[in-house]
Order: C-alpha cells, then structure tokens, then sequence
C-alpha cells in the first residue's frame, strides 16, 4: 500500500462490527459510521469501504444502498460482510431470500476458486463462521457476478467478486470471527490485492 488506507466502515448496528473494525485496523485507519449514512459519508480520504453485518434484509436500509452506488461510481474499493454481502448483490438485481436453516455460529468448509483474487495463496477448502437467515437466491445472480466460493454441498454463494469491477466482493461469512481460518489473509487479499 503506497499510502495510509482509509477505511470507511459502515455500521449497521450489529454487534460484531467492532471485531470486524478491530481486524480492519491491521491495513489502515478505520472511521466508523453509524447506519443511516450522511449525505458526505465518503471523503476525498476514503480508500475503500466496508458494509458491516446486521439484521434485516439489504432493502431495510435504503442509504446504505445509495452509499454503495455512490462509492461504486466513485471506483472505491469495496468489500460486504454478510448484510453488505446481501446488500451489494441486492443492489446488483439478484434476489435475498430467506434460507431453509439459520445458521449463529455454525463452523463449516467452503468451497473456494483458487483463481480469485479473494482467495490468492490460500487452500481451496477452509472452514468460516456463519451467521445468516438470509442467502442469494442462485437463479437470480446477474451475469456480473462471479462466484468465487460455496458452501460444502456447492449450493450456496458464500463469496462473489463483480466481473465488471476489480474493486467490489462480498463474503456470507465473517472473516472476523474465530471460526474462520485464514480471516486476515482474506480481507488482506480483498483490500490489497484488488487495488
């Protein structure tokens, strides 16, 4: 990184942002705003931008989704966990539905595309930590996104990147949290990587 990162986090009020913010701050300066953001939440500093977790489905939260089209058009990087994975792929036309099983702190392995950006150095099968009532629906993931992991029955999208972007990923899962490997090597790999 040529320069001191500025990350914006944008908090949805979930309770595992600050763990979320507490690994961000291995790769700059962190700023957190609270859900709604303001009109100016992006700055000439921001070098990319975090949608947090939270609860509720992405349409909930209209200016979270203006913010990510406002840091789209402005080619700041961008990364969503879990809520703002559902959000950008919401914003992107697919659709959210609720999923057969919740899952609060279930380890299990995903399957990953050695080939991605978001997953460069790393085994093609680790184990997350999942939190969602909520996935994509696969029928309806617009041909601009790129799956870039599954869940071990390769059914479920747990990670996408845009095709038409080489700035915007998401992951289902947390990279935060201590039951997923390799946490800081991926959103390393999602902040550096794609600049």
């Amino acid at each position: 990184m040529s320069r001191q990162e500025q990350i914006l986090v944008l908090d949805h009020r979930d309770s595992f942002t600050g763990n979320l913010v507490h690994l961000l701050h291995n790769f700059g300066e962190v700023k957190v705003q609270q859900s709604p953001p303001t009109p100016h939440s992006l700055t000439s500093d921001t070098t990319a931008l975090v949608l947090s977790p939270g609860p509720g489905h992405p349409r909930d939260y209209p200016a979270s989704l203006d913010l990510y089209q406002e840091a789209k058009e402005r080619h700041i990087p961008i990364v969503g966990v879990c809520l703002g994975f559902q959000m950008i792929l919401h914003a992107e036309g697919a659709e959210i539905i609720r999923q057969p099983k919740v899952l609060h702190g279930v380890q299990t392995p995903i399957h990953c595309d050695p080939n991605s950006q978001t997953y460069q150095g790393l085994p093609e099968v680790l184990k997350v930590g999942r939190y969602h009532s909520l996935q994509v629906d696969t029928t309806s993931l617009p041909p601009n996104i790129q799956v870039t992991a599954w869940d071990e029955n390769k059914t479920i999208p747990l990670s996408f990147e845009l095709k038409d972007s080489q700035s915007i990923s998401g992951l289902q899962y947390h990279p935060d949290s201590f039951l997923t490997e390799y946490g800081v090597e991926i959103i390393r790999n999602t902040l550096d990587t794609r600049r």
